[in-house]
């Protein structure tokens, strides 16, 4: 079945959630272990909610999960993590002002400039787990390069853990190709790397009909 980015995401009462933005891969075994779905929040601003795996509901018998449904209500999900958080180191200076005498006859208050602190940015997810979004670039060792845009997982009734079998790869010009998950040679985030060129990679390329195209004319 295919899992498309940026689909709705449903809860069990039936309302609109958000859209996919992230499926989370284990690098090792391509396991689905979980989705991030980015909401929209007052005004203009969003939240990339965290979803295990377990939490996901993924029609076996349906071709595309348009929209995906989740096994949570709507409190529930306000409940789940958010997918970043953020650490900042304090720092040991003080910033209390000092009062500086410039003159006999006036007086100021001098407030130092604030210190710089180190934000760290982490993920609510295992290590293992990498992030694949629309801005995933499927990379090329001569140079060509395709954006993600589907998914194919395995399902079995009952499995929480589907996984990978291939993905859907835009290369411009409205050129699409089906890459199966055993060609791809290192996931990254944001980045999988093929050993292989355009050249070798249109050769070993299956089309299918309703995608035919030439790979060598992209640039």
């Amino acid at each position: 079945m295919r899992l498309r980015l940026n689909n709705s995401v449903i809860s069990a009462e039936q309302q609109t959630l958000g859209r996919l933005k992230y499926l989370l891969l284990d690098r090792e075994n391509l396991q689905m272990g979980g989705l991030v779905v980015q909401s929209k929040r007052w005004l203009l601003s969003t939240r990339e909610t965290f979803v295990p795996a377990h939490l996901c509901f993924i029609n076996p018998d349906g071709e595309i999960a348009n929209p995906l449904y989740l096994e949570v209500s709507n409190r529930q999900f306000e409940t789940l993590e958010p997918y970043w958080d953020y650490q900042s180191e304090t720092s040991d200076e003080d910033v209390s002002p000092t009062w500086l005498h410039c003159n006999p006859e006036a007086f100021f208050v001098y407030h130092p400039s604030q210190t710089y602190l180190d934000t760290k940015r982490i993920r609510n997810c295992a290590t293992e787990l990498v992030q694949l979004g629309s801005s995933t670039q499927l990379l090329l060792t001569d140079g060509g390069r395709g954006k993600i845009r589907e998914f194919y997982l395995g399902i079995e009734r009952h499995n929480l853990s589907p996984r990978l079998l291939s993905l859907t790869a835009s290369f411009g010009n409205g050129h699409n190709a089906i890459i199966p998950a055993s060609w791809l040679n290192k996931i990254e985030d944001d980045k999988i790397l093929l050993d292989m060129g355009r050249a070798e990679l249109a050769e070993r390329l299956t089309w299918p009909t309703r995608l035919a195209s030439v790979l060598e004319k992209v640039k």
